[in-house]
């Protein structure tokens, strides 16, 4: 069974240098994912009332999909099959837009509350960060895993 290159002492700082290219942007939507995750719950949160209004559910949506963001990412990290990268970059994109549409679950009416101030505008810049990065990274390297298989070949 073969280690993962993280896990075995590398000998080569070219496969050091490869690992970290190729998950940059798994890392960048970890931190992401984890920031926008604490901001929503701390310094950009939603209205707060008695009654639960209908950004609570949004933010509530918006929560799971920041949790499954970190998770697809953290395990991005550890997979190194071109096809299962793909999957999760796409399963990325996915989580992302769903996240850019989490505000159409409910949002206040008035436009100077919080939800719709701070909370909802973090989420949508956020999220639309973590698509543009995921997109171009992988774009990126199967490019240069096309190159370097045209190469050898």
């Amino acid at each position: 069974m073969k280690l993962p290159i993280f896990l075995s002492a590398a000998k080569n700082d070219f496969y050091v240098r490869y690992f970290m290219k190729r998950n940059v942007s798994s890392v960048i939507n970890i931190v992401i994912s984890a920031f926008l995750l604490t901001a929503i719950h701390t310094f950009w949160h939603p209205c707060e009332g008695a009654m639960a209004m209908a950004c609570t559910y949004s933010t509530r949506t918006a929560t799971l999909l920041l949790i499954l963001a970190v998770i697809i990412n953290a395990g991005k990290l550890f997979v190194s099959d071109v096809k299962g990268r793909i999957v999760l970059s796409v399963t990325t994109v996915a989580a992302g837009i769903f996240l850019t549409l989490t505000p159409q679950i409910g949002r206040c009416q008035v436009a100077a509350m919080s939800c719709n101030a701070k909370t909802f505008p973090a989420i949508r810049v956020g999220a639309l960060l973590m698509i543009a990065l995921t997109v171009i990274f992988e774009c990126a390297d199967l490019l240069g895993n096309r190159r370097k298989h045209h190469a050898f070949s």
